[in-house]
This record gives structure tokens, C-alpha cells and sequence, in this order.
């Protein structure tokens, strides 16, 4: 940001500036018969009128003769033969004033020095306005200027606050997504503390209930053992009572058996008994067969000697 001139330095600059513009205003030629002042290079045109109590004879002497006034010097130049002369043709040619011309300028002697006088106070009326134009021009002109410069410096601030203004809101805009996203995380790790809390807890409770049927579970294991452990006793008992009464039995079936074998050795003794005796009997029989030859009186003998063995059969 560029400072602010000071007063002094304005002042500074307003001088200098008015005085290239009286240097540079050139000569100031004034018109009678158009009624306007007109301003060298570098000046600026501003029509005035002639005064009302000036001839027109004068108006004429005043058109042909053009003086040049130097505003810096104050002295007023004319050129030779220039208040003689009528103002060039278009042709460019210069004509000789006539002997009527010339009388008329020597009878008219007092009115030239009126209309010179009139002259001199109108270009002193030209310098003083020409003057404050200049000075007003300048003083508008730099007025512009620091205008121009206040207003350039209006926008560049206007912009710049704009810039930083918008990389406020760039700024407040990131922090605002910042502060959302930090909102946002934060619950999401409430909602997954929540979650997690609520997961341990139910996985707490799930624990004690488990724990409980557990408990419940051995309770009832217990129980049940013990009631196949005394369902098991009561079965060893009773097997053990059977066991007894088998053994019991056993000894009894074995001692019957140990009774039928000696029957069984006395019957089979009988049996080789009645065996010899049958064989001595049959040794008889055929030994009287091949004595009488009779055949019913062998079958009747061979009839008792089949039914011995069957009886002894049944027996055992």
C-alpha cells in the first residue's frame, strides 16, 4: 500500500505544474472582429467578448495588429511592420498600406492609444483567467489524479480485503469441514464405543448366563453322577446278590451235576452190566438158534434184547 502525499507535497507539485503551463502557453492572439480570445499551443481557447465601448475602427486596428504577450516576462513583442500590415492573404502575398491608411493611422492617433490601453487590460484579464484556468485545470486535474489514486487504492484495498476475505471464507470453509469431519469421527467413536460397550456387555451377560447354565449344567452332571453312582451301587448290590445266588446256584446246578455224573457212571455201569448180559444171552440165543433153528422163537428172544436199549436211552 503506497502512502498518501502530504500537503506540502501537493502544493510542490501544483506550483511546478503551473508554471510548465505558463512556459509552454506560447503567445496569446485575441480576434476583435470574431470576439474570442484565442490561447497559444499548449493553452486551451476561451471565448470572450470585445467590450461594448470599443469602436469598430479599433476592433479593425485591433485585428490587424497581433501582438505576442509573454506571460513569464510581462513584456508584449511585435514584429517589424506588424501594426502596418493587414494579416496575409491566401495567397500568401503581402500588400503595401496604402497613403489612406496611412493618414487615417496618424489622425487616429488618440484612439490607438485607447484601444492599446484596453488591450493591455484585457491581456492582463487574459493572464489572470488564463492563470486560474491553469490553476484549476491542474488543481482538477491533480484532484483527478488523487481521485484516480484514491480510487485505485479504494479497489486495490476493495480486492484485496475481497482475496483475503474469500480466503477467510476458504479458511472458515475448511475449518467448518475440518470441525464437521471432527464431529462426524467423534460419533463414529461414540457410536463404536457405544457399540463396543454394548457388545462387551452383552458378551458380559452372555458370560454369566452361560456361566449360570454351567453351573447349572455341573449341578445337574452332579446330580445325575450321583444318582448313577447310587443307581450303580444298587446295581453292583443287586449284581453282587445275583452273582451270589448265581454262584449259589452254580454250586447247587454243579452239585446236582456232580450227582447226576455219578447216577450217569452207576447207570452206565448197570447198562455195561446188562450189556454183558445181554451178549452172554445173545451168545445163548444163537447158540440155541443154531440148535432148534426156530424163527419165532428167536424173534421173541430178540424182542426184549431192542427194548433194553431204549429204556436205557429214556434213562439218560
Amino acid at each position: 500500500m503506497k502512502p498518501s502525499p502530504s500537503v506540502d507535497q501537493r502544493r510542490r507539485s501544483n506550483s511546478i505544474a503551473g508554471r510548465a503551463s505558463l512556459g509552454a502557453s506560447g503567445r496569446t492572439s485575441i480576434g476583435s472582429a470574431t470576439g474570442r480570445t484565442s490561447i497559444g499551443p499548449g493553452g486551451s481557447g476561451i471565448p470572450t467578448r470585445v467590450p461594448l465601448g470599443t469602436s469598430r475602427l479599433s476592433a479593425m486596428r485591433a485585428s490587424t495588429s497581433q501582438p505576442s504577450y509573454d506571460f513569464l516576462t510581462g513584456s508584449e513583442t511585435r514584429k517589424e511592420g506588424e501594426g502596418l500590415s493587414r494579416p496575409p492573404s491566401r495567397g500568401g502575398r503581402m500588400r503595401t498600406p496604402s497613403n489612406e491608411n496611412l493618414r487615417a493611422s496618424t489622425t487616429n492617433h488618440p484612439i490607438h492609444s485607447a484601444t492599446a490601453q484596453e488591450l493591455n487590460e484585457l491581456k492582463a484579464e487574459v493572464k489572470a483567467l488564463k492563470y486560474k484556468i491553469s490553476s484549476s485545470a491542474q488543481e482538477e486535474e491533480l484532484a483527478n489524479l488523487r481521485r484516480e489514486a484514491e480510487l485505485r487504492e479504494v479497489r486495490r484495498k476493495g480486492e484485496e480485503d475481497f482475496r483475503k476475505m474469500q480466503a477467510a471464507e476458504g479458511e472458515r470453509n475448511k475449518a467448518v469441514r475440518a470441525l464437521e469431519e471432527m464431529k462426524a469421527e467423534v460419533e463414529r467413536k461414540r457410536d463404536a464405543e457405544i457399540g463396543d460397550t454394548g457388545r462387551l456387555e452383552k458378551r458380559a451377560r452372555d458370560a454369566e448366563e452361560g456361566r449360570r447354565v454351567a453351573e447349572e449344567e455341573v449341578e445337574e452332571l452332579r446330580t445325575e453322577a450321583e444318582e448313577r453312582v447310587r443307581g450303580l451301587e444298587r446295581r453292583l448290590a443287586d449284581e453282587q446278590s445275583r452273582t451270589t445266588t448265581l454262584q449259589r446256584s452254580v454250586q447247587e446246578v454243579q452239585q446236582d451235576s456232580e450227582a447226576k455224573d455219578v447216577a450217569m457212571q452207576e447207570v452206565q455201569q448197570i447198562l455195561q452190566k446188562k450189556d454183558a448180559e445181554i451178549g452172554a444171552l445173545e451168545a445163548e440165543v444163537l447158540r440155541l438158534k443154531a440148535q432148534t433153528g426156530d424163527v419165532d422163537t428167536l424173534d421173541i428172544i430178540k424182542r426184549p434184547r431192542t427194548e433194553a436199549p431204549t429204556h436205557a436211552a429214556q434213562e439218560r
